[in-house]
């Protein structure tokens, strides 16, 4: 999601997803180990490579990423766009399960200083400021390191990448979206919306609606991805 108080914001989103597309493909051709963290790390460099010049320096995008290999599932993402995995309890609840971490001051608040109680509570636009996001010309590693030759990566604080990692069970659904659908919507009302009986189409619908009747106060993106047996469904707006 380009940061819109950036320079060449849709250009910040698009180009940063085409680089990784490639990384994470060339990494797969060439029988690397399949790490997302690692392929996020090096798109990010090789995106400073191919597209910081004096246009676009600054230009700035968040990342919400997932990597589904087998019954083992990894999620990756910088900003505020997120991801959850959505799953069917035994009561017949669906239960909502953010995996990603916003990179906002508020976020920062919950974890250093509110307690527990204190987190549905209302904050201040302000507090909604993005801490770390992915920006050309800003380095996320000042100091490479080599590992073994294939990839380099940081072996600093990587307070910039938050790294999600589990196992998928059938029927599960992951949901990646900007941050216009949970800014728009709101968190509470998020989990109210999903219909355990609705088929992806439907469900994706459901929330695009909410999204339009409540102003569709930014852009969003959405992309769910249902974990069928072994294979997946995926549905996106």
């Amino acid at each position: 999601d380009g940061v819109s108080s950036s320079p060449c914001a849709a250009l910040a989103s698009l180009s940063f997803l085409e680089v990784l597309h490639h990384v994470v493909e060339e990494a797969a051709l060439k029988g690397l180990p399949e790490t997302l963290p690692q392929r996020v790390r090096t798109a990010v460099q090789e995106w400073q490579f191919r597209y910081r010049n004096e246009r676009t320096e600054g230009a700035s995008t968040t990342l919400a990423s997932i990597h589904i290999v087998h019954d083992q599932v990894c999620a990756v993402n910088c900003g505020d766009s997120r991801v959850w995995r959505l799953r069917r309890q035994r009561s017949g609840e669906i239960e909502w399960l953010q995996l990603s971490l916003d990179h906002t001051v508020w976020q920062q608040i919950l974890q250093e200083e509110l307690e527990p109680e204190e987190a549905g509570m209302e904050h201040a636009s302000i507090y909604d400021g993005l801490l770390h996001c992915l920006t050309l010309g800003e380095s996320t590693d000042p100091e490479p390191i080599w590992d073994a030759g294939l990839t380099q990566h940081t072996g600093a604080s990587e307070e910039w990448l938050h790294v999600w990692r589990g196992r998928v069970a059938q029927g599960d659904v992951y949901l990646l979206a900007t941050d216009g659908l949970h800014g728009t919507v709101g968190d509470a009302r998020l989990s109210t919306l999903w219909r355990g009986e609705a088929s992806l189409d439907e469900n994706i619908s459901h929330l695009k609606q909410a999204y339009l009747y409540a102003g569709r106060l930014d852009d969003c993106s959405m992309i769910a991805i249902e974990i069928i047996g072994s294979l997946s469904a995926s549905c996106g707006c």
